[in-house]
């Protein structure tokens, strides 16, 4: 019998946590055959797999983070269900951030796929942030989930991925 897949993509800024976050919600150990590190970078893509209950599996993407690799994005979000927007508050823009990324995947989360946006949180102090995130998401009239979560603890991205696995079953 052929289990039935859940392909979501993990994207953000370069050093945002992508690669950490696939290798902390994947069970099988997260696969390198077609991904490239230089230095801290990612060329190509991460994979990982958890197998869920009923045959599921859940397939795992992490993206590189450069625009200049947005034709990786393009190919992985063909037949992507969901995407796990990572957001590091530290950053100079963080809401610039997300729009590009909103904006470069607007087909895929225009197609009806569940998104989630989670912010790599690095202080208390964030309130700034956060209220920038979602006043730009309700003018972009979206209704994402804003989570908070450190993407090396697994239960904090088993969390993400439960919130997007829940849009997805609302959906269907």
């Amino acid at each position: 019998m052929v289990a039935r897949e859940i392909r979501i993509l993990f994207t953000g800024t370069p050093g945002c946590g992508k690669t950490t976050a696939v290798h902390t919600v994947g069970a099988l150990a997260c696969q390198h055959a077609r991904t490239t590190r230089r230095r801290t970078t990612t060329i190509g893509q991460d994979y990982a797999e958890l197998p869920l209950a009923g045959d599921i599996v859940l397939r795992c993407y992490g993206t590189p983070g450069q625009r200049r690799f947005a034709f990786i994005w393009e190919l992985l979000a063909r037949t992507a269900d969901g995407l796990i927007i990572l957001v590091d508050e530290t950053r100079p823009t963080p809401v610039a951030d997300m729009e590009m990324y909103l904006e470069n995947f607007h087909e895929l989360v225009s197609a009806g796929a569940a998104l989630v946006c989670v912010v790599k949180a690095a202080s208390l102090d964030n309130t700034a942030v956060i209220s920038g995130l979602e006043e730009r998401m309700q003018a972009m009239d979206l209704k994402v989930p804003l989570i908070f979560a450190d993407t090396r603890d697994r239960q904090d991205m088993l969390r993400v991925v439960d919130k997007l696995l829940q849009q997805l079953a609302a959906r269907s």
